[in-house]
């Protein structure tokens, strides 16, 4: 976790606070920022108690980084319009049954966060909004693209879904089987990746690909 001010993070239920630092260490080991993104959301309704929630890319055009905007409605509407976003610290708000919270990027953009509880769950309060300020103070480092985000840019969609296949420990033939191509299509989109990537063998795509900051 990064560095928060320690009266926030007193206000924060011990269970989310323990559930909340153990979701950003499973995290910082996905090496796709998509699914980073979308397993961040999951988490945070799941520690919330929320119904609905939704990550938006606000600035040059909003961008729904996950989340189901169509099913989102006034949540991400709400959203697109940011209150006061700062960069450094995000600034959160509720808003009746709706929590939101805005962060600044180095870019100028903002990213956007935005949840709707549960019909019949408890209300938000003060702990759950000091919870999403913590949390969204890990999105820039969560969404930060890695080496493997900057291959998978530069690759077809079926050398990029081989890509994950190995990343996730698949051989050439499970690879194969999972995708339902031929072992030498796969084996001919391995050597696009290595090349790609610059590399040569299976362990220094590993190495690359997996790495953080």
């Amino acid at each position: 976790m990064s560095q928060l001010a320690d009266d926030t993070a007193v206000r924060v239920r011990t269970e989310q606070m323990r559930d909340l630092i153990r979701l950003v260490a499973v995290l910082n080991e996905v090496p796709d920022r998509r699914e980073r993104a979308r397993r961040f959301v999951d988490g945070l309704k799941r520690l919330l108690g929320a119904h609905i929630g939704i990550m938006l890319l606000v600035g040059g055009g909003t961008e729904v980084v996950d989340g189901d905007a169509d099913a989102a409605g006034p949540v991400a509407e709400a959203l697109s319009r940011p209150a006061g976003a700062q960069a450094g610290a995000p600034v959160t708000m509720q808003a009746g049954d709706d929590l939101y919270s805005w962060l600044k990027t180095e870019k100028g953009g903002v990213h956007a966060l935005g949840f709707r509880r549960a019909v019949g769950a408890r209300a938000f309060d003060d702990c759950d909004r000091n919870l999403l300020t913590l949390a969204h103070a890990e999105v820039p480092q969560l969404l930060a693209r890695t080496p493997a985000d900057e291959v998978r840019a530069r690759l077809s969609p079926r050398a990029a879904a081989t890509l994950d296949a190995l990343l996730e420990g698949a051989s050439e033939k499970e690879a194969a089987d999972r995708l339902g191509i031929s072992p030498y299509t796969v084996h001919d989109y391995v050597k696009a990746i290595y090349r790609v990537a610059g590399v040569q063998s299976r362990g220094e795509l590993l190495a690359l690909c997996l790495r953080r900051g």
